[in-house]
């Protein structure tokens, strides 16, 4: 578990760390304008994601408890089939509308011009297939508890994807030859993780397997209810965005993801203990007759909520000093730090929901979670317009962080009412401690900063040194609960 959890945090390093360095880097380059299309590939790319239909995460489950490789490499070759269809399919429609993308939704044309916008928005709709397939092939690996290789995949296409590209875009400042360049890698990425995952699955190839629509049969309700989730999920975390790329212009929206893009720090801090912990907790599941082990659920929300309150309370805190020191730009609007503090907040909320979410995917109550996000949809689609009219790019940060606070309140709820409360419902006692632990000593870092009216850097050393103790004030607390536990025992 160890080795898996170390191994999936030096991939989501490699994602923060390309967030931290490559796009300040792109904004130099480009511009912001044209910074907002990259954003916007990100965007499209969500949305094309929901013609997985659940397939990745139904095939990551079933390489978590499959013993067979034929059947498991019969489900993959179904896998691929139907993503060939489904999203190819999307793929095709962005191709074909690129034009009116362009003129209607991003309004470029004032901007950049068609004769740039359109090609990139061609390109990318040729990258997302290659790109959907590598999930695909990446979920397995994590499945079949080959996270070190599904993370070094991880590690080197950030390298090669998003790093090498600053020297041809250093030569050109090309927009097009930037996406192509994604194009090109994302495609040698897809075929080397299937090699992989073929080798993982202990097969030689997939020549002879046969491709038969009945394995799919037994999971589609599992594959069902992931992509309603995926929809819901997608719909409720990502609105805002697609309202911002519609009602403002590039520059504006350009600002927003970048806030935002700052602000996932605390989930790509705690993602890596759930995927590590998520196939272990299915296999126990399995293994009990569906039941949870409450010591292993409440470790790990322990240590999630501490992570998350970590990451979260240093941006909420300090995030005008972080822009400053990232960007090195001084001419930044001010409301970027607002947003960049809202969505901070948002993000800590999802990461001490992921206890409750991923014991529920484990369970296979897939219908809980996607009833629980489809209420919420009833606050987060007119709410988010309503808010973005009312209170400009803020308010669609503010309306986020709602809708992730109502999720989690309401899914919290239904977990403690379960049938199995004592068990589920003890890890949400867990956390009021870790946060308190990780928060009080930034805010105190906060108070200090204001005091000695410190600068950008001062203020940033003032965040690392109340991380350090807010590090060693959780382990020394962990470790003391662990010798009281172990002398009751």
């Amino acid at each position: 578990m160890k080795r898996n959890i170390a191994a999936n945090y030096v991939g989501r390093a490699a994602s923060l760390a390309a967030n931290f360095v490559f796009v300040p880097i792109y904004v130099s380059i480009v511009g912001v304008e044209a910074y907002g299309v990259i954003a916007f590939y990100t965007l499209l790319l969500t949305f094309t994601a929901l013609a997985d239909v659940g397939l990745s995460a139904t095939f990551s489950r079933q390489a978590a408890q499959m013993a067979d490789s034929k059947s498991l490499g019969q489900l993959l070759i179904a896998a691929e089939k139907v993503l060939l269809f489904s999203v190819g399919a999307c793929c095709l429609l962005i191709f074909l509308g690129a034009g009116w993308i362009s003129q209607n939704w991003l309004k470029s044309a004032s901007v950049l011009g068609d004769e740039i916008v359109v090609p990139s928005l061609r390109i990318m709709a040729v990258t997302f297939l290659p790109q959907i397939m590598l999930t695909l092939y990446s979920s397995g690996l994590l499945g079949l508890q080959r996270q070190v290789e599904a993370n070094i995949i991880q590690l080197a296409l950030v390298v090669v994807r998003g790093g090498l590209v600053i020297l041809p875009l250093l030569w050109s400042h090309s927009l097009i030859l930037f996406f192509i360049w994604q194009m090109c890698v994302t495609i040698i990425f897809a075929g080397v993780a299937r090699r992989m995952l073929i080798q993982s699955m202990g097969l030689n190839s997939l020549v002879g397997v046969r491709f038969e629509w009945e394995i799919l049969r037994p999971h589609w309700r599992y594959a069902a209810g992931m992509a309603t989730i995926t929809v819901i999920s997608i719909i409720n975390t990502q609105f805002d965005k697609v309202l911002i790329s519609r009602l403002f212009t590039l520059a504006e929206y350009a600002y927003y993801s970048i806030a935002s893009a700052l602000a996932q720090l605390p989930i790509a801090a705690a993602t890596p203990i759930a995927v590590a912990f998520f196939p272990r907790l299915v296999a126990s599941m399995v293994a009990n007759k569906q039941a949870v082990k409450d010591d292993s659920l409440s470790q790990f929300s322990r240590l999630i909520a501490f992570v998350a309150a970590l990451g979260g309370g240093g941006l909420a805190f300090f995030s005008p000093e972080v822009l400053s020191m990232w960007l090195q730009d001084p001419l930044i609007p001010k409301i970027v730090s607002q947003i960049t503090t809202t969505l901070a907040v948002g993000s800590i909320i999802i990461c001490l929901n992921m206890p409750s979410y991923y014991a529920c995917l484990a369970r296979g109550q897939t219908k809980v979670i996607a009833v629980v996000g489809a209420a919420t949809l009833i606050i987060s689609v007119p709410g988010s317009f309503f808010a973005l009219q009312s209170l400009g790019l803020w308010g669609g940060a503010l309306m986020w962080v709602l809708v992730n606070a109502v999720h989690f309140v309401v899914l919290g709820v239904i977990v403690l009412r379960s049938e199995n409360s004592e068990r589920l419902g003890g890890h949400l006692r867990e956390m009021p401690v870790p946060v308190a632990i990780a928060l009080v000593p930034m805010f105190a870092g906060r108070l200090l900063a204001d005091w000695f009216s410190a600068s950008s850097l001062l203020a940033c050393v003032f965040a690392v040194i109340a991380a350090v103790i807010s590090i060693v004030a959780f382990f020394s607390a962990a470790g003391l609960i662990s010798r009281l536990r172990r002398r009751k025992t």
